[in-house]
């Protein structure tokens, strides 16, 4: 495989050298073929909101060493984008969830360089060097927050609450609300709140919240797209109060 990526739905795709898309079976590895390609490809992701299949060109001279592809998922057709102008073959890209798209590009003999794609037009900026060489791949840690919605009402709580996730169970995203109280009945106002994830094993996976809160009622949206199936559990913390839910990934 040239390349792997999950798309938004969980679902995880490999892309070959010659441009023949399969998806692969997270719990076994075995692959099934979904369409033939017309190309030749060095990396693919997905955008983060219209699940569509970004890749790069493998090719090692003009024209296309420095193309941008966008990949038909049904029919294995590219349309290009445009070139990043820097005149080498981008190893790999990556999109962040905020829909900016990033590469690495540079030969395995000589320092690599990062960079942003302009995803209008292709065209890529350096951002700075990597300072190693040979840098095959990218990846962005999964914060596993979509969004934060705060202060929900103009009611000021008098105490703390974590509601039970909903839906639950769910696949991927549920949304998650909690309440900090109004100072006056907690010294905790402005301090450290944090809300976790953790697997059956105590094994933390997530970190949803880590910062200073006001008083207020928050909602949270969880996407676990990058988890497994089965029970979690979610627990916030804030001065000395502790609560914990179990939430159930059915996928």
């Amino acid at each position: 495989m040239a390349g792997i990526a999950f798309d938004t739905t969980g679902t995880l795709y490999g892309i070959t050298s010659t441009g023949d898309i399969y998806t692969i079976d997270v719990l076994n590895g075995t692959t099934s073929f979904e369409v033939a390609g017309q190309g030749s490809y060095s990396s693919i992701t997905f955008h983060p909101v219209t699940n569509e299949l970004w890749a790069t060109s493998r090719s090692f001279v003009p024209p296309n060493i420095d193309a941008i592809f966008k990949v038909n998922l049904s029919t294995g057709d590219t349309t290009i984008i445009g070139h990043t102008g820097l005149g080498k073959t981008t190893n790999d890209i990556v999109f962040d969830e905020n829909q900016n798209l990033y590469g690495v590009i540079g030969a395995a003999s000589e320092i690599n360089d990062f960079i942003s794609i302009d995803i209008s037009n292709g065209v890529g900026t350096v951002v700075g060097s990597v300072g190693m060489k040979n840098i095959l791949g990218l990846a962005f840690e999964e914060t596993g927050v979509t969004a934060v919605e705060d202060d929900l009402n103009t009611t000021v709580p008098t105490e703390f609450s974590l509601e039970q996730n909903y839906p639950n169970p769910f696949n991927p995203s549920t949304k998650i609300k909690f309440t900090i109280p109004s100072v006056t009945l907690s010294e905790v106002e402005g301090s450290l709140v944090t809300m976790k994830i953790y697997d059956v094993l105590g094994k933390e996976v997530a970190t949803l919240v880590n910062e200073e809160k006001p008083a207020g009622t928050y909602e949270i949206l969880f996407n676990a797209m990058n988890l497994s199936s089965g029970i979690y559990f979610y627990q916030l913390r804030a001065g000395n109060f502790v609560d914990t839910k179990k939430i159930v990934l059915i996928k």
